[in-house]
């Protein structure tokens, strides 16, 4: 009985070794931002792990959608790597700013829409004036910084709204209801 199950748990292991599973590759490198077409897209056979990638018969799925990062040819897609935003357009922009723990709002997310609190400070002994920027903004990402305590968001919005930023001393984002 022991030498059967043996036998058996031998051939279970050989199949799944063995066996495929057409996932969805870049066909060609597809620079971040860039919209997804059928002709970025190709399938392959992966042995292993592939429930993260996207399967083949989902391919469909990805057409439309934007790479978040530049992808390289024959990297397997993952929803990870794409976002389901249009491109930019002509005056719009993605401005990232590192954040103290405090200055967003702890569970923003992609897609929110924000407003931001500038502040600028005084000419020497004179008070820093804080107010908010002209235009709201969507979040793009967010990410840790590389040095764990600060958080960098990426924003799209007007390109005079990354000049803004720049000049600030300080930014704080608030999270609206928008759309």
């Amino acid at each position: 009985m022991l030498v059967s199950g043996c036998a058996l748990a031998a051939v279970v292991w050989q199949h799944s070794a063995n066996s495929t599973t057409t996932v969805v590759v870049a066909r060609r490198a597809i620079a971040r931002g860039s919209v997804i077409t059928a002709e970025d897209l190709r399938g392959a056979e992966l042995a292993g792990e592939t429930d993260a990638m996207i399967a083949g018969s989902d391919a469909q799925l990805l057409l439309g959608q934007a790479a978040v990062i530049d992808i390289d040819a024959g990297v397997p897609l993952t929803h990870s790597l794409v976002i389901d935003t249009p491109p930019l357009h002509a005056g719009e922009a993605l401005t990232s700013v590192a954040l103290a723990p405090g200055d967003l709002p702890p569970d923003l997310a992609a897609g929110d829409h924000v407003e931001l609190v500038v502040t600028i400070d005084g000419a020497p002994g004179e008070p820093a004036t804080s107010s908010l920027a002209d235009d709201e903004a969507v979040v793009w990402a967010v990410d840790e910084a590389p040095d764990g305590i600060s958080t960098v968001v990426t924003l799209r919005g007007p390109i005079g709204l990354a000049t803004q930023i720049a000049s600030a001393s300080d930014v704080q984002l608030v999270r609206i209801v928008g759309g």
